[in-house]
């Protein structure tokens, strides 16, 4: 056998050390490759099972989801208490209370998108948009 590789292996007989070298280091970077995917894969089963806890919890009980950090109140699209005059009409709704063409429709993320089904409007947050 040969010299030993950085995984303890020795060089296999007639092969050149770089190759040998090259191929460890592929064979290690497809095992750590594989062990993150499975730690991804379980980490988005736990994420989904959280989810699926929470969705439950909220329709048991009744109460409906508000996000902490951006309250529906004046305060988190205008930093005060009070509207400036271009937001005065800005109204708060649900997702389920969204009318478009004085129809209500299901409201869906992902059914054929097109650039003009979202329009930023005046808050400003493209990004959250996007």
């Amino acid at each position: 056998a040969g010299p030993a590789l950085p995984s303890g292996r020795s060089v296999p007989p007639g092969t050149h050390a770089a190759t040998a070298i090259a191929s460890d280091a592929i064979r290690a970077h497809r095992m750590k490759s594989l062990r993150n995917t499975r730690r991804v894969e379980t980490g988005a089963l736990e994420l989904q099972e959280q989810m699926d806890r929470i969705h439950g919890m909220f329709e048991d009980t009744g109460f409906e989801f508000v996000d902490t950090d951006f309250l529906p109140n004046n305060r988190s699209i205008a930093g005060s208490d009070t509207l400036p005059a271009k937001l005065a009409r800005v109204h708060w709704l649900r997702i389920e209370d969204i009318e478009t063409d004085h129809h209500s429709h299901d409201w869906v993320v992902y059914s054929n998108p097109q650039p003009s089904d979202v329009v930023q409007g005046l808050l400003g947050d493209c990004w959250l948009l996007s």
